[in-house]
């Protein structure tokens, strides 16, 4: 609840995020479009029908978070998406050390949130989504009680948890991670 992520191409200039299509009119009402900005840097407290967020620098893809889960201290995060890793203890592929996100594979981005891998995994492991080189990095982690079906869409979170069980047969799999529908298939 009043948490959102988003993935967005960005030119190098001023943003806002707004709640649809619409631009505020200025009335401020309740039932008024609201845009959502700040003059300070990542993770700072945001304000409404204010002046647009930082500009961007550097154009391309980026992660943005609105945070509302504090209705008292609304709060965004923006971070590049420009790739995606998979890391744990569960892939079986040379050269990738358990945990290592620096080793670990990258994933292709397919577009519209979607990121694929074939990979081979171990059995009854555990692997987790990482969207940089390093830990503090951007995670997913699962949000389906640890589920090990395979072909089934596991719901994901982002906010901290469980990793991702393997599948119980070792073998070589494609792995769907869907930022936009905050899902995860391990085929």
């Amino acid at each position: 609840n009043n948490l959102f992520v988003g993935l967005a191409d960005f030119t190098s200039d001023g943003w806002k995020l707004i709640d649809n299509s619409s631009w505020n009119d200025g009335s401020n009402s309740g039932t008024e479009t609201r845009s959502y900005v700040s003059n300070g840097g990542d993770g700072s407290t945001i304000e409404v029908n204010g002046p647009n967020f930082p500009n961007i620098t550097t154009a391309g893809r980026y992660r943005v978070i609105w945070d509302g889960r504090d209705p008292d201290n609304i709060k965004y995060f923006i971070s590049p998406a420009t790739e995606m890793r998979l890391v744990g203890d569960g892939i079986d592929q040379a050269g990738v050390n358990d945990w290592d996100p620096a080793s670990s594979p990258q994933m292709t981005y397919s577009g519209n949130g979607v990121w694929t891998i074939t990979i081979n995994l171990k059995a009854n492991k555990d692997i987790k989504f990482l969207a940089g080189n390093a830990w503090g990095a951007f995670d997913y982690e699962d949000n389906s009680g640890q589920s090990q079906a395979t072909g089934v869409a596991k719901k994901i979170k982002w906010e901290g948890g469980d990793n991702f069980k393997t599948p119980t047969v070792a073998g070589t799999y494609t792995i769907t991670l869907d930022e936009k529908n905050q899902t995860m298939t391990i085929n």
